[in-house]
């Protein structure tokens, strides 16, 4: 002990002086890999080759985590300052969703078994889609019935439109008119466990049915037969008032003659009991005409209350009688489901009404805003899901809040910064409901149904309300996979009408998505973008599935804002660069005693994160340092998919406005330093090619961008160097900045372009709108996260929920169908510190046969 504390000399112990001369360069080395922003910076032959298979965290994952960080520990909740006991309650542990099996939850919202719209052709079609998904966990099925009191829409079984004149007096005469309500509702329910049966019988993978009822359908039923009910009792009180006062009449009359036949005698038993009769029948018609007044529409009455919760309880009944006869759980209000794990907060609706709102999905996430922390981390919840009522197609991935580190900008120029972990997954799903059938009501052609006029007032319903506010139509499915990632399903009706849904692919495609990782400014965070990359390997060594089918990495898209513009663009008079000698003190200290340690795996990682941090502080001005990191992003997944993959453009990308509005002057912008290096595989926008005598010949690479629209359209995405599908093949569009209040924007520029699926970035959220394009057809408009962290800008608009990192993948097979997954923060980031992990334990093993 006492030879280690004496300072190295140049006498040393050989052995002693090789291993500390190898610990160094290894320090060295990893400090210059990582600052260069990835992990290695290797050939292409060793970026196309197959990654070798990870190591796991084991303690080292652990020791990040919960590094010490301004105070506030990361992960694990309840350590404190200094290791102690004391919570912080900025670091929430929310529930992990365990990592046992692939899982999916189907909605089949407003299906209407009994209206006049129902196709069953698609909607066996539907049932064929579910059985063949091998992960089908759970379906919940939401506005299975319509109301009854509109006629007008229940199918040839409910009412009397097309029935000849004789069918319809012979049900007259079979069904008395205080009987119609109760004879409709027994059909209904027929209908209801029909379809429920075929449910049950053709998906037996499917561990839990939904049945839930609390809708504005069941709710508008009950009031009419309710009032039906009500009106009946006064008809039976007002036929008994008038038996009453015939009785009385005809006693009145027998009193009056017994009166005369008594005056001689001046008595007459007879005349009294008569008397006394007629008081009984005053009495008694004074109690019937005060009972008839309590089944007026007085809520406040005890009968009214009484018929009330005896129709409501008998109704509720008869639908769990149902339900347990054929193992279908019963939901009669909002709550949260369970699959597997995987907790749900489900309802038909939260608005206060039952009005379909066309701008449900954005009052949906402000409304909770705030709200959502003991929804996560008491009920243990993940998704938020309301049904396809409000007729909007719909998702996002919401962060909670931001941690202090974050709000504080603590984080600058930390290589892999404190994030605030939480997110949960909020999801309005489509209604599934033929739109065709539904044109036609507003077209006018069902005139003997709408007596010759349009569905308005006492014939209108929200279906038509729906339709009136552009409603989508089609198929949405919640997906848990096997890392334990939410992602959502998308596809349209017309696929499941025509039977084009149920041809699936021999394998799927999966495409790899980032945006607005802003290289070069303070708030970046690397350890994301290298988690990206990493998970980008773990896809190529263990391939995913999708539906039962292998899915294969294909390609990568950027959404721009690859690169920060600090010149020019932001006052960075607040950036700070540490006094060297300061640093310099530090690592002296640290080194020697990592020499004096020994090589320790613990302590390496602890001293290449400290010593990159100190590389990282103060802001990066020359544009040229960050355009060649962007290219050497951009490279790490080119050279992954030259090697491995067959589609055509396996790089798609667009330039950001943080760069571009500083490069513009100079004719440049971010994607430059990369397309110089592979000018002859890049399709560039903007730049003519008819002067090329085949303008696609070997292009490989699709660089956006032209003016302020930094835009790219590629109508035929998904075709391979051969020009074969590998999918869709895909209208894809993808601009940097679409602008528009909402979703207008991105919708609007979708629809311009005729486009299948409209990407971008710049917002930093991450969301799903489903536009319609035409009837029981879809779009969609995809808004990409960032991967970059907290700013000053997004904390100047407090009232926007905070702004959530990520990163993407998604499957687009057809035309109208679309997976997403959205892939957060904190996941990518564990990814990233593994393969740091992995790498630091390589060379270590490596340099030790070296030498």
């Amino acid at each position: 002990m006492a030879r280690n504390k004496k300072p190295l000399k140049e006498g040393r112990n050989k052995d002693d002086r090789t291993k500390n001369d190898r610990t160094g360069v290894l320090v060295q080395k990893m400090a210059s890999d990582l600052s260069g922003g990835s992990f290695s910076r290797p050939g292409v032959e060793e970026k196309i080759a197959p990654p070798e298979k990870g190591i796991s965290l084991d303690g080292v994952v652990n020791l990040l985590e919960r590094q010490e960080t301004r105070g506030h520990k990361v992960g694990k909740k309840g350590e404190g300052k200094e290791g102690g006991s004391k919570e912080s309650i900025y670091t929430v542990k929310q529930p992990a969703i365990q990592k046992t099996k692939e899982l999916s939850v189907y909605f089949l919202s407003e299906v209407a078994y009994d209206s006049f719209m129902f196709n069953d052709v698609a909607y066996q079609n539907l049932l064929n889609f579910i059985t063949n998904d091998p992960a089908v966990s759970g379906i919940v099925i939401d506005g299975a019935l319509t109301r009854l009191d509109r006629p007008e829409y229940l199918n040839e079984e409910l009412t009397y439109w097309h029935k000849t004149c004789d069918e319809a007096l012979e049900e007259n005469k079979r069904v008395h008119n205080n009987q119609q309500y109760d004879h409709m509702l027994n059909k209904q329910f027929e209908t209801l466990e029909k379809r429920l049966r075929e449910i049950r019988d053709k998906v037996p993978r499917a561990s839990q049915v939904i049945l839930s009822v609390d809708s504005d359908d069941l709710g508008f039923t009950a009031s009419a037969i309710l009032n039906e009910k009500l009106i009946r009792k006064q008809g039976e009180v007002r036929r008994r008032i008038q038996d009453i006062k015939n009785e009385k009449r005809a006693t009145k009359a027998a009193h009056e003659r017994a009166s005369e036949r008594a005056q001689g005698t001046g008595h007459s038993r007879q005349a009294d009991q008569l008397k006394k009769k007629i008081s009984s029948l005053d009495e008694q018609l004074t109690d019937a005409y005060q009972e008839q007044k309590l089944y007026r529409e007085k809520k406040v009455r005890p009968i009214h209350q009484q018929v009330t919760a005896e129709f409501i309880g008998e109704l509720y009944y008869r639908y769990q009688k149902l339900c347990d006869s054929l193992r279908v759980t019963l939901v009669k209000s909002e709550g949260i489901l369970e699959f597997d794990g995987l907790r749900i907060d489900y309802a038909h609706s939260r608005n206060s009404t039952w009005m379909p709102l066309k701008a449900r999905d954005h009052s949906l996430v402000r409304s909770m805003h705030g709200r959502l922390r003991e929804l996560v981390e008491k009920k243990g919840v993940h998704a938020v899901v309301e049904s396809g009522h409000a007729g909007i197609g719909f998702k996002q991935l919401q962060k909670l809040f931001d941690h202090p580190e974050e709000t504080n900008f603590k984080n600058n120029a930390i290589y892999d910064p404190v994030t605030a972990p939480s997110t949960v997954t909020f999801v309005v799903a489509m209604p599934f409901e033929d739109q065709c059938k539904i044109s036609e009501i507003i077209k006018g052609r069902h005139p003997l149904r709408f007596s010759a006029s349009k569905p308005t007032g006492s014939r209108k319903h929200h279906v038509i309300d729906r339709a009136k506010n552009d409603s989508v139509s089609g198929l949405t499915v919640l997906r848990r996979n096997g890392d334990g990632v939410l992602g959502t399903e998308w596809i349209e009706y017309d696929l499941f009408a025509s039977g084009k849904a149920l041809v699936a692919p021999a394998q799927y495609s999966l495409i790899v998505a980032s945006s607005d990782e802003h290289i070069g400014s303070p708030e970046e965070d690397p350890m994301v973008r290298d988690g990206l990359v990493a998970h980008y390997d773990d896809l190529l060594r263990n391939p995913r599935t999708f539906r039962g089918k292998p899915a294969l990495p294909r390609g990568f898209i950027s959404g721009g804002d690859t690169s920060e513009a600090n010149s020019r663009k932001w006052n960075d008079r607040y950036a700070v660069r540490r006094s060297p000698q300061e640093v310099l003190g530090e690592n002296i200290s640290l080194l020697t005693g990592f020499q004096k340690s020994g090589t320790n795996l613990e302590a390496l990682v602890s001293v290449i994160m400290k010593m990159t941090n100190d590389s990282m502080q103060g802001h990066q001005e020359n544009m040229r340092n960050n355009l060649d990191r962007v290219a050497n992003y951009y490279d790490e997944f080119l050279f992954r998919n030259l090697g491995t993959s067959t589609l055509k453009y396996v790089h798609v990308s667009v330039p950001g406005n943080h760069a571009d509005n500083v490069l513009r002057d100079l004719g440049l912008r971010e994607s430059d330093f990369f397309m110089e290096r592979h000018k002859d595989v890049v399709f560039e926008v903007g730049v003519p090619h008819y002067h090329l005598a085949d303008p696609q010949k070997g292009r490989r690479a699709f660089i956006g961008g032209y003016s302020v629209a930094r835009i790219g359209q590629i109508p035929d995405y998904g075709v391979d160097v051969d020009g074969k599908p590998l999918f869709g093949p895909i209208n894809l569009l993808i601009q940097h900045d679409p602008k528009g209040s909402g979703f207008s924007g991105l919708v609007g520029a979708a629809r311009s372009a005729d486009a299948d699926v409209a990407l971008a970035g710049h917002t930093h959220e991450n969301y799903v709108k489903v536009f319609k394009r035409a009837d029981n057809k879809i779009g969609i408009a995809y808004r990409m996260s960032t991967l970059q962290g907290v700013t000053p800008i997004e904390k100047m608009y407090a009232y926007s929920v905070p702004r959530t990192q990520a990163g993407h993948q998604m499957i687009m097979p057809l035309p109208g169908y679309f997976y997403e997954e959205a892939l957060p923060a904190e996941f990518l980031k564990q990814k990233g510190r593994r393969a740091l992990n992995d790498r630091v334990k390589t060379l270590l093993a490596t340099d030790g046969k070296k030498e």
